[in-house]
């Protein structure tokens, strides 16, 4: 009975499956049904267009006079007029204009989403340049063309300063028109006012040219200020100088031509070059000589005494390299700057020598005696001839210095020589070494030296012959008037030059100069991108790369005092702001400024 109930069930199921299938087929349906009706395809066109509003497809106008309203050294408000839509400007933005390279101009989204027409950029390097443009946009996303162009700069404060050139020495004399130029860098061109200083000294508003004409009463020392100033900010370059008594000589002769060497020997050359020439006339030339390498003290290697044009040199180490100058001198003592002439360079011939290592104590009267730190085995090689160096301490003696005379070589055994006597006799000096008696000699090279103190002498020019044997040695220095610190030759540190340094386009690079030198050396640009500035005293150099700059610029920066000089050349690498090859487009990134 069961079965069949549930069989009935079943039965009765299918039946009533069947009867909704065929009422749902001819579109009777529930009321929980849905129909759905099947447009023809231009009523149905129609009706998508009637339930959306027409696209938004006009850009803005463009933005129109673009000015700045106010600049700082760091920042610019900028403002234009609004730019007008069909429907509504949205918003702005702010482009500036960029050269990523020499060959390769872009623009790059300094601000967006900019609410109303004005806009302050802000994180500027002071005295940079920039290129800006606006564009406006509406809700639909059209963006209008960009504006004209705007050519500004922000501020940078007066940095007042003298362009010194190499070798030039600032006086006046009664009697004659003295000009001396003050410079300034900052944005916008400082003008220049004349603070203090003697009466009728004058400086002329926009080229900083300071003229005057002293008189009797102002030889001495006298001091000016001059004042650079702009609206950022003033500076104040003050400067001294002395005044000399009408007539007085102060022109050095100008500089020899055509140097050369020829005939090159073991302790020198002979060289010629064409005569220089001096508003009164030459008396002589020096010969003056460098040990080549960094750091290496000048010193005098040779007087003509005379106006002649050749000299034979003589006082020089065998298989050493030097750079040699020749300078003029006339009858009031001035000399001609070696500064920016370029030397003769010169290898000597011979077998080159071992640094001296022996160590001496002398009085006028004593016997030294020689203590080698190193003794020397036998090579069983030929050994060079004897040479020897004289040097004099202090460098730059003055009429109240102790003056030494060290004299040094290197034998070719270990029998070295020893001093017997020396004389001073005016402006000669005259020392004599002997050969040592020794009964058996080693043959190898051995450093010996000895120094002789004459005390001090009076200020005038010096010649110092040493005589061993057959071989004689001169040398020369010149003693005076005034005390002055031990001189050392300008040496400039370069650090590691193998790392290059990098420097971002737009971006301030700052970089010292670290030299050292008595009297304090003055820095000089020898070569160096436009707008890169250099101050000649603390060695501060700065520059803002421009976005056009080439990827590579050499500086060369030249250390200049009374002893020497040393120039120093590196690279600069130039690297545009961070660039960037997503998508299509070739696209520049700056940091945002937020609202």
């Amino acid at each position: 009975m069961q079965r069949a109930l549930i069989s009935i069930g079943v039965s009765l199921g299918i039946a009533l499956l069947g009867i909704a299938t065929l009422l749902i087929s001819n579109g009777l349906g529930f009321t929980a049904a849905t129909r759905i009706r099947h447009l023809p395809q231009n009523e149905q066109t129609q009706t998508n267009h009637a339930e959306q509003p027409p696209l938004d497809s006009e850009a803005p106008a463009v933005p129109t006079n673009l000015g700045a309203t106010h600049i700082t050294l760091t920042a610019i408000a900028l403002a234009w007029d609004a730019a007008t839509d069909d429907v509504g400007v949205a918003g702005y933005r702010l482009y500036e204009r960029v050269r990523a390279n020499p060959y390769l101009w872009l623009w790059l989204l300094r601000v967006d989403d900019i609410p109303s027409p004005t806009v302050t950029v802000a994180d500027l390097a002071p005295g940079s340049q920039h290129r800006y443009a606006v564009s406006a946009f509406d809700l639909a996303g059209n963006e209008s063309a960009k504006s004209a162009i705007l050519h500004l700069y922000t501020y940078q404060a007066p940095q007042a300063y003298h362009p010194l050139s190499d070798g030039e020495n600032i006086f006046a004399v009664a009697g004659e028109p003295f000009n001396y130029t003050v410079a300034a860098l900052g944005v916008p061109a400082p003008t220049f006012t004349f603070m203090a200083g003697p009466t009728g000294m004058t400086v002329e508003a926009s080229s900083g040219l300071v003229s005057w004409l002293p008189g009797a009463d102002d030889v001495g020392i006298i001091t000016a200020t001059v004042r650079a100033a702009n609206i950022a900010g003033v500076d104040d370059h003050t400067f001294s100088f002395p005044v000399h008594p009408a007539g007085t000589d102060l022109t050095p002769p100008g500089p020899v031509t055509q140097l050369a060497a020829t005939d090159v020997t073991e302790h020198g050359a002979t060289l010629t070059w064409g005569a220089a020439t001096d508003n009164v006339g030459v008396a002589g030339y020096r010969v003056i000589a460098q040990l080549a390498g960094h750091g290496q003290s000048l010193f005098l290697a040779g007087d003509t005494g005379a106006p002649v044009t050749t000299f034979t040199v003589t006082t020089l180490q065998p298989a050493t390299s030097y750079r040699l100058w020749v300078a003029a001198y006339d009858a009031a003592g001035n000399i001609a700057s070696i500064s920016g002439a370029a030397p003769v360079q010169l290898l000597t011939l011979g077998t080159p020598s071992t640094t001296p290592t022996a160590t001496a104590t002398l009085s006028p009267t004593a016997v030294p005696t020689l203590t080698p730190t190193e003794t020397p085995s036998p090579t069983g090689t030929a050994t060079p001839a004897p040479s020897v160096q004289i040097r004099i301490a202090p460098t730059n003696p003055s009429a109240s210095d102790i003056i030494s005379i060290t004299v040094a070589g290197v034998h070719p055994n270990n029998c070295t020589p020893h001093y017997e006597r020396h004389e001073v006799a005016g402006n000669l000096i005259q020392i004599e070494s002997a050969p040592s008696d020794e009964p058996f000699c080693l043959p190898a090279e051995f450093p010996w030296e000895y120094t002789v103190t004459v005390g001090t002498l009076a200020a005038g020019d010096y010649t110092v012959t040493h005589t061993l044997e057959d071989m004689v040695t001169h040398t020369f220095f010149t003693v005076s008037d005034t005390e002055m610190e031990e001189p050392i030759p300008p040496y400039i540190y370069t650090g590691d030059g193998n790392h290059p340094i990098t420097v971002t386009a737009g971006a301030l690079f700052s970089y010292t100069i670290e030299v050292d030198g008595v009297p304090k050396p003055t820095l000089v640009l020898v070569e160096a991108p436009p707008g890169m500035s250099l101050d000649l005293l603390s060695g501060a150099l700065a520059w803002t790369p421009p976005l056009e700059a080439s990827p590579v610029v050499t500086v060369t920066v030249r250390a200049v005092n009374s002893v020497g000089s040393d120039e120093h050349t590196f690279l600069l690498h130039i690297w545009p702001p961070e660039i960037s090859t997503e998508g299509p487009e070739r696209k520049l990134h700056l940091p945002l400024i937020r609202r």
